[in-house]
């Protein structure tokens, strides 16, 4: 009975094709090894190269008995097999990471050559029913959208393959019924019971408190409840996709340039999947992009001023000219040409905003924002650019390099070609937010006083 139901899935989802190969993943736990079993049965009427792999993280000392048990059933079922031995401790602190993290990535490395070895485009793992319903609970604790609450997909296709997980549909206890009907060895990985980890206590504490105390079907209402989130997402997918499409978008360089009317209009739940989609198209994928980095780029389309921008992780520079959203590669050295700014105008410059007025006098004191100057002193109109290696600037002590007032106030290296550099005939007269010529700062003779304002507009770095 489980078997056919096995089949059907295979064939409803779409999984595999008769004749397909595959990369089975086998730890020689009872998932994985009730995985292979069915799989094997499912070669033999409908052939296909399958070929067996088993990744020992190097963690464990059962790990290497465990190996040895895959290598016997892969030699029983007819199956190819490889195994491979890695330190994946050594590799999460040679890269940074936790773990979890680089076990995973160890493990996704290690199928993919197996399936180049066998021509094969997918992996076969043994995440079940009860793996689903852990997962769309983990991720409703840490405030996962749609995506994460659609849980594992029967099919989740990367750059590379797909990996498939035929066995969704059946609950723990299903199969442990099927490995005691055949006689099927397995073995329990220990860590599994570790507290430690946060999946193992809601497998261990909260999801059973919950079925005892709330509702004993709490599992399959959350699997029932990750089948329905992705369909609706799904479908939200394809729409955004659609709308993508129609663009008609140039994709053949590094950037890509939207009306700001077009994202403007979209509902929110849509605004946001186009965001992803043109993330995507330049990025590869939308690693490291949270939701606060969506809040931060509707504020583009919110704000209507031309030169606000947002870097995003992995090297994107988002920004607004004019009536468009311009996405690209960031260079981290955002140097816009220099503009000039004269009484009553308002100009913007990268990531500024800068406004110059003459006034009858000067205010009682100088905001952080907003500077009093002596217009008899100054050459007009003001030239704001970028900051250049040997500017100097008026202190209190005479003429300083300007670099010496970056390393003052810790302007970091990274963000000082950013920096505005405010001219006067060539003379650099204020650095916003930093410094102001001391030659400029007194405006208690002045037949001319002008007020120099400035603001930031949006950024997140």
């Amino acid at each position: 009975m489980l078997y056919k139901r096995f089949r059907q899935f295979i064939k409803k989802e779409d999984l595999l094709k008769p004749g397909d190969n595959l990369v089975i993943g086998i730890s020689g736990g009872p998932d994985s090894v009730c995985l292979g079993h069915l799989l094997t049965r499912w070669r033999k009427e409908f052939g296909g190269e399958f070929l067996v792999g088993s990744l020992n993280h190097g963690l464990r000392e059962a790990a290497a008995e465990e190996t040895e048990l895959v290598a016997r059933l892969a030699e029983k079922w007819g199956l190819g097999f490889q195994a491979k031995n890695m330190d994946v401790k050594e590799l999460a602190d040679q890269d940074k990471r936790s773990l979890q993290d680089a076990a995973r990535s160890a493990r996704l490395t290690f199928f993919r050559e197996l399936m180049a070895r066998i021509d094969a485009d997918r992996v076969a793992l043994g995440h079940q029913a009860d793996d689903q319903a852990e997962t769309v609970l983990l991720w409703f604790l840490r405030g996962s959208g749609l995506k994460g609450l659609g849980g594992i997909r029967p099919a989740a296709r990367m750059s590379w393959g797909t990996i498939i997980h035929p066995l969704l549909p059946f609950r723990r206890e299903e199969i442990s019924a099927y490995l005691k009907q055949h006689g099927l060895p397995f073995r329990h990985d220990e860590s599994n019971f570790e507290n430690k980890y946060l999946r193992n206590r809601l497998r261990l504490e909260l999801i059973p408190r919950l079925e005892k105390d709330f509702n004993p079907r709490l599992q399959d209402r959350l699997v029932n409840l990750a089948q329905q989130i992705r369909a609706a997402d799904s479908y939200l997918d394809s729409v955004a996709e659609e709308l993508f499409d129609s663009l008609n978008l140039d994709r053949s360089g590094r950037e890509l340039s939207v009306p700001v009317s077009i994202l403007k209009r979209q509902p929110p739940v849509l605004s946001q999947r186009l965001w992803g989609l043109l993330i995507k198209q330049i990025k590869g994928n939308l690693k490291g992009i949270s939701s606060d980095h969506y809040h931060f780029l509707a504020s583009l389309l919110a704000d209507n001023k031309s030169g606000n921008y947002l870097r995003l992780p992995g090297g994107l520079l988002v920004r607004r000219e004019f009536d468009n959203i311009v996405i690209g590669d960031d260079d981290r050295v955002v140097q816009p040409e220099p503009r000039q700014l004269r009484p009553g105008e308002t100009v913007n410059w990268g990531a500024y905003q800068f406004s110059l007025e003459s006034v009858e006098q000067a205010g009682d004191t100088n905001s952080p924002e907003r500077i009093y100057l002596n217009g008899d002193l100054l050459n007009l109109p003001l030239t704001i650019r970028s900051f250049r290696e040997g500017d100097k600037i008026v202190g209190r002590s005479g003429e300083k390099k300007v670099k010496r007032y970056f390393n003052k106030y810790r302007v970091p290296l990274s963000q000082r070609s950013a920096q505005p550099v405010i001219s006067s005939g060539g003379e650099v007269i204020y650095l916003p937010g930093v410094k102001l010529s001391e030659k400029y700062r007194s405006v208690t003779d002045a037949s001319k006083i002008l007020c120099f304002s400035w603001q930031k507009l949006v950024i997140f770095q």
